[in-house]
């Protein structure tokens, strides 16, 4: 009889994931899970995650002049959260 190599759990719920189809949209509700830990309580006062789609990450701002601040900086925050996740999850910003 031959043995079948253990798993880790870890493994295997990537694996069933995978077989269902939604592991990458799991994946990116760690970004919702995860925005206000890479980002701090700072920013987050005045943006907040919203929700992600298809690699595009929606941030509700407090104020237009926020926004316009953000999106000076939008590169360096889907760096940012990309870094921290490690990897490539938030593909475009868009704020509200």
């Amino acid at each position: 009889m031959k043995k079948t190599p253990v798993k880790t759990v870890g493994i295997a719920l990537e694996e069933l994931l995978s077989s269902l189809g939604i592991d990458n949209r799991v994946h990116e509700q760690v970004v919702i899970a995860e925005f206000e830990r890479v980002m701090g309580d700072t920013f987050c006062k005045r943006a907040s995650a919203v929700k992600i789609e298809r690699g595009v990450l929606f941030i509700e701002v407090t104020s237009s002049v926020w926004r316009q601040e953000l999106f000076y900086q939008k590169q360096m925050i889907k760096q940012r959260l990309n870094d921290a996740l490690g990897e490539t999850l938030v593909k475009e910003i868009i704020f509200r």
